[in-house]
């Protein structure tokens, strides 16, 4: 996989693991998909939204599973190109900073 891709997934897919590696960024281009961490659901996700990030940032395993509600179509854009956009400019790495930040309270909070 390089770049970007477009994927489907099906209802009740499982999208990315909790523990797993981290390989890429997972775009929503339509469908909705449920986040959840240590088995509790934590968010849910739709069109516009987008996950992976703190794997791919903080350079641990996935922190949370996500499962297709809907069918979803994705793009997913690999770790490089990816960490590359996102701390190539100072504001956007402060917003994925930020962001990061705020993803893990909200999965300590579970």
């Amino acid at each position: 996989m390089t770049g970007q891709l477009k994927t489907t997934a099906a209802a009740g897919e499982v999208i990315m693991s909790e523990g797993a590696p981290g390989e890429c960024y997972f775009a929503i281009a339509d469908g909705e998909v449920v986040v959840s961490h240590a088995a509790r659901e934590v968010a849910r996700l739709k069109r516009g939204d987008g996950f992976g990030e703190i794997a791919l940032l903080e350079e641990v395993p996935r922190t949370a599973t996500v499962v297709a509600v809907t069918r979803a179509q994705l793009y997913t854009l690999e770790k490089g190109p990816f960490v590359f956009a996102v701390t190539g400019h100072p504001a956007a790495e402060r917003a994925a900073g930020e962001l990061v930040t705020a993803r893990l309270e909200e999965l300590e909070s579970v």
